[in-house]
């Protein structure tokens, strides 16, 4: 009796953790965030990078390039890695048609300006 409780109990449990998880998988040569402490606040987490993804060791564990601050290469689970994406630089519009004294002169303003809105 308790062995029936206790496996449709685990089955309950499965279903509700895998409802929102999404399978990641990273091939060599793609940039990655990796989740790293910060030194001298070990409750403290960060999201450091891009780093590069070496080669793979097994399903959920992967080799990182240029891993942080006294190794070149290191070992990360899925879950510390999170993919990069590479944005856009935002301008506005009506800047880029300006010459770049000028625009350093109004990038300024507005921001003062902005400052003091606050």
């Amino acid at each position: 009796m308790g062995v029936k409780i206790c496996g449709s109990r685990r089955v309950k449990a499965k279903t509700w953790y895998d409802r929102r998880t999404v399978t990641r998988t990273f091939s060599p040569g793609d940039k990655v965030l990796v989740l790293l402490f910060i030194l001298n606040k070990p409750l403290h987490a960060k999201y450091h990078g891009p780093y590069k993804i070496i080669e793979q060791l097994g399903p959920v564990d992967y080799v990182v390039s240029n891993f942080g601050r006294r190794k070149t290469k290191g070992v990360c689970h899925i879950n510390l890695l999170k993919p990069y994406h590479k944005r856009e630089p935002r301008l506005n519009p009506q800047l880029t048609e300006i010459e770049p004294k000028v625009r350093w002169l109004v990038c300024l303003t507005l921001l003062r300006i902005n400052h003091h809105r606050k």
